[in-house]
């Protein structure tokens, strides 16, 4: 599944593209939060994170570490 995420992913689009313009923003890290217990994403190894562009919180998969 892991390499079907990645070969899905058009590394070809610009940074911001990828990281935030295509994806839903919320406005607070507890909206974001609300979502993954909640939503469509619940219990699935996704977490909000801040973003570094447009200021607002997104939903992404844990980076490893």
């Amino acid at each position: 599944m892991t390499l079907a995420y990645r070969a899905f992913i058009n590394r070809e689009l610009p940074v911001v593209e990828r990281a935030c313009t295509s994806k839903a923003a919320y406005v607070s890290q507890s909206e974001a939060r609300n979502l993954l217990r909640h939503g469509r994403h619940a219990g699935s190894g996704m977490e909000p994170y801040h973003c570094q562009f447009c200021g607002f919180w997104h939903v992404g998969h844990r980076r490893r570490r």
